[in-house]
């Protein structure tokens, strides 16, 4: 069994080890847990920070940096890569592929040569803005019925245009929409629940999803707890495959994957137990758990792989 993990917060992990202990946390935590469960390859976006007092694309150029050296030390284990026959070659060698991207765009409104940049150097996946409201979209924190301005749907048109996977997360309905409509080819969310279980905010609606599926996207659900269940008791790796399998009914299995957003690292940094996300399904340690839930519902081995591995190799390829 293979695990495509599609939304890691690594290097929100790697940034804070790094200016803790200048501590390699591919070599000292990630390479075990991805090993011991056959997670063979994980999205990992670089975030910005609103809390530094730096321009928002130096805090990119920083972790690029970050990531360059991350990598090169633990070359072994890991490879960053933009297409998915990569991932299955690294699989087949036992090594995790990292598939690279930038949560918020809105650094290129003045320069879009920082996309160039990014794309180059193998940045495959962006987003337009995080859960508030930028220069160019607004996220499900903005305004309700704003949605793309016209830097954005400038933004949208040259990401397709260069290639650029656009991950909907975090966009509030009118962006998902007008994002949609402007964008041929696959539509993506790296994380993201049903609202047919979970009336928040951050959830997707059953048109959203159809939306997806019509395009030959993928949509890969998330393990935050507050996504999973409005009861905090019913929080956990049931109610996470409820979540899947709903989607896979509704808008097929080829169209579903798994996108986990682990925070457990937190545990780390404030002391305190990480409590708010699926128990049983804490970390990358548990993700065959995951598929034995799914085998006890009837489903079937191979689409179980589509799932949790084989979906998200498809849709890096296609953008």
């Amino acid at each position: 069994m293979e695990f495509f993990d599609g939304y890691s917060n690594l290097w929100i992990d790697a940034w804070a080890a790094r200016k803790k202990s200048d501590e390699n946390i591919i070599l000292s935590k990630y390479a075990a847990k991805w090993k011991n469960s056959g997670c063979a390859g994980s999205y990992c976006p670089v975030s910005i920070d609103p809390g530094r007092n730096e321009p928002e694309f130096r805090q990119i150029t920083d972790h690029v940096s970050l990531i360059r050296r991350t990598v090169k030390e633990a070359e072994e284990t890991v490879s960053a890569v933009v297409d998915g026959e990569t991932v299955y070659a690294n699989a087949e060698k036992g090594i995790h592929s990292l598939v690279l991207g930038v949560n918020d765009v809105s650094f290129a409104i003045y320069d879009m040569s920082q996309i160039d940049y990014l794309y180059d150097i193998g940045f495959r996946v962006m987003s337009l803005t995080g859960a508030g409201e930028n220069p160019l979209a607004s996220g499900y924190r903005g305004r309700v019925h704003a949605g793309l301005t016209d830097e954005g749907k400038r933004i949208v048109r040259y990401l397709r245009k260069k290639g650029v996977l656009i991950d909907l997360s975090n966009l509030n309905e009118r962006s998902f929409v007008e994002t949609a409509n402007l964008t041929e080819g696959p539509l993506f969310v790296s994380h993201g629940n049903c609202y047919k279980f979970c009336a928040n905010e951050r959830n997707y609606f059953n048109s959203q999803l159809k939306a997806i599926r019509d395009s030959g996207g993928l949509f890969c659900v998330s393990a935050a707890g507050e996504l999973l269940s409005d009861n905090p008791d019913e929080r956990d790796l049931q109610s996470f495959c409820d979540h899947i399998v709903y989607a896979s009914e509704l808008i097929g299995v080829e169209h579903v994957g798994i996108g986990c957003n682990f925070m457990d690292f937190l545990n780390d940094y404030n002391g305190n137990e990480y409590l708010d996300y699926a128990k049983g399904l804490r970390n990358e340690n548990n993700l065959p758990d995951l598929w034995d839930e799914l085998k006890l519902r009837g489903a079937k081995d191979g689409d179980i792989e589509k799932i949790c591995f084989g979906n998200f190799v498809r849709i890096i390829g296609k953008h």
